[in-house]
């Protein structure tokens, strides 16, 4: 029989595999032992890819959270603009406004978050520089904007980072998922002195797994390179 392919999705692998073997192993007395193994073997995969489910959607609670305080400084940037402009009597050629918003409130609200935050910081600066009374509540207003944004960010990498350790850990789970797997197999050769009815438990690739290596937590060039879902798939709006 052979090994299967740890590049194999979650699903095939418990649901396909896994459960389809648990379930003719039941179906032999002689074979409890083993099938409350294989029972153990799709669990341990299931509560590893469970753990990254609830770290992804974490990722995504905390993208949501960044838009949210973005939407709100493109607001304040728009706040700022307005107070400007009417401290220079909707003047935009005049010097302040061009060296508050050198590329106009357009030039300002930018779709990458980042970008946005630094533009954003360069005209509460500007905007304080000038040291006007009636400049003060848009100051204050995108100063809290600009703080929530940089706050929202801190989480987010934060998120990303706990993200991908969770994907690395369900990466070696499939590789010892597939592992015990063909373990069970063997024991089931074993026990019924037959490989060719063993295999009869067991869906299993058509095609030669990959050499399986145990996967180290300090490289991923330990394992069969199994890729993380990508920022594209998961959040598209959040990568252009």
């Amino acid at each position: 029989m052979n090994q299967l392919n740890p590049n194999s999705s979650f699903e095939t692998l418990v649901d396909g595999y896994g459960w389809y073997a648990v379930t003719r192993l039941d179906g032999n007395p002689e074979l409890a032992a083993v099938a409350a193994e294989a029972r153990s073997v799709n669990n341990d995969l299931d509560q590893a890819h469970l753990a990254y489910r609830t770290v992804a959607r974490a990722t995504m609670s905390s993208a949501s959270a960044r838009d949210q305080q973005k939407y709100k400084l493109d607001a304040a940037l728009r706040n700022a603009r307005t107070a400007v402009l009417g401290w220079v009597h909707n003047r935009r050629a005049s010097k302040y406004y061009r060296a508050i918003f050198p590329n106009g409130l357009t030039g300002a609200l930018c779709c990458n978050v980042e970008e946005e935050l630094q533009i954003a910081r360069n005209v509460l600066t500007k905007m304080s520089e000038y040291e006007v009374p009636a400049l003060a509540p848009a100051i204050e207003v995108l100063g809290a904007a600009i703080t929530a944004v940089e706050a929202a960010l801190v989480d987010y990498e934060a998120a990303l980072r706990a993200r991908e350790e969770a994907w690395s850990v369900v990466q070696a789970a499939k590789v010892t998922f597939c592992q015990r797997y063909y373990g069970l197999y063997c024991q089931v050769a074993q026990i019924l002195g037959d490989a060719a009815l063993a295999s009869t438990y067991f869906r299993h690739d058509r095609k030669p797994a990959p050499a399986l290596v145990p996967v180290q937590s300090d490289g991923p060039e330990d394992g069969p390179a199994l890729s993380e879902p990508s920022l594209e798939e998961l959040e598209p709006a959040l990568t252009s």
